[in-house]
């Protein structure tokens, strides 16, 4: 079957080009250490593929992550997939290319691998960073800002545990995107007071401004989708609302009566919100058992419920709130500027 769609097509010219323009020791390397790939490469059919020429390109695409990792030029196509369909279906990305490799194997290919470690490097912290502020882990996301501020100019992969998979977004725009303010609120109050600190708050403007005019494409079982944040529909805040309330009937029999099947409710609400919400929704709903009993528990299970309401239904005044600060200049810390010149100049 021949692939017509022009926006498809004219990727996949992009692809051959950047191919094409490489260095000629970066194109032997790369045929010499994936010669299938530079193969399937070489032989595709950029006026006129056929699904096979891009099938045995995708797989063999899959077998070469280090290079779609270091060069970049795979990039466009698979871009080009994820937005053009040729078989009346999307390209379910997730499952023919697979996931980028766990951090873990990351770590131990920067540590191998002498001539490219930078990028590894760079690649490592990307991804480490990412998934601290995916996982809300706000005391790490500090620590790795006090060390590399710069991590917030970097996009990167991630797939957060709701399962919603980011082919390129930063550690700040995901905070937006998923409506954590106690993330932005942390990762704002990491910026240095100073010139460099100042260039990053207009850096990250720009990345908000850029999400909310464009928003950001993810892939969410097999469906490539586009938002400007994360969709908290009628129906996730009416059974919020709707367990609240099942906890709050704390004097009148209701819940030593009904305990077992709230109980119940309450854990299917948990498990739900694990699989569908970002992770600080879900921190709020988890499921921690204490021996308490159940009029005590549905006292805490009551505020969790109305703290995880009050999170989404503020959002649109944290909002607000977030543009003041994102278009306040860094204060210069002209006294702490001049303690560090007069140590810098005594060594």
């Amino acid at each position: 079957m021949r692939i017509t769609h022009g926006g498809y097509i004219s990727r996949l010219k992009q692809l051959k080009q950047s191919y094409s323009d490489l260095p000629w020791y970066q194109r032997w390397w790369f045929s010499l250490w994936s010669y299938d790939l530079s193969s399937a490469l070489s032989e595709i059919d950029d006026e006129n593929p056929t699904t096979e020429q891009v099938d045995n390109l995708l797989s063999k695409s899959k077998e070469a992550w280090f290079f779609k990792s270091i060069f970049g030029f795979l990039d466009e196509f698979i871009q080009a997939v994820s937005f053009f369909t040729y078989t009346g279906q999307t390209t379910d990305i997730k499952k023919r290319l697979g996931n980028d490799l766990e951090i873990n194997d990351l770590a131990a290919l920067a540590s191998t691998s002498r001539s490219e470690v930078g990028i590894f490097k760079t690649i490592l912290d990307v991804s480490r960073f990412l998934s601290a502020v995916t996982q809300c882990q706000y005391q790490k996301v500090g620590s790795k800002l006090g060390k590399d501020i710069d991590l917030l100019l970097l996009k990167g992969r991630i797939t957060d545990n709701a399962g919603y998979s980011f082919s390129a977004i930063s550690g700040f725009q995901y905070a937006v995107w998923a409506g954590n303010k106690k993330m932005w609120l942390k990762i704002l109050s990491c910026l240095p007071k100073n010139e460099h600190g100042e260039v990053i708050r207009l850096k990250l403007l720009k990345q908000y401004q850029e999400l909310k005019e464009k928003g950001v494409t993810y892939e969410l079982d097999g469906k490539i989708m586009r938002e400007s944040q994360f969709n908290f529909d009628a129906n996730m805040i009416d059974v919020l609302t709707t367990q609240a309330g099942n906890m709050y009937n704390y004097n009148n029999g209701t819940i030593l009566d009904n305990w077992e099947k709230l109980d119940q409710n309450w854990n299917e609400l948990s498990n739900s919100a694990k699989k569908a919400m970002p992770r600080h929704i879900y921190d709020f709903l988890k499921t921690d058992y204490l021996p308490l009993g159940p009029m005590i528990e549905s006292v805490f299970r009551h505020r969790k419920a109305n703290e995880a309401l009050s999170a989404i239904q503020s959002l649109d005044k944290d909002f607000a709130e977030l543009e003041l600060l994102l278009n306040e200049p860094i204060v210069i810390d002209e006294q702490h500027l001049a303690a560090q010149t007069s140590t810098a100049s005594m060594g």
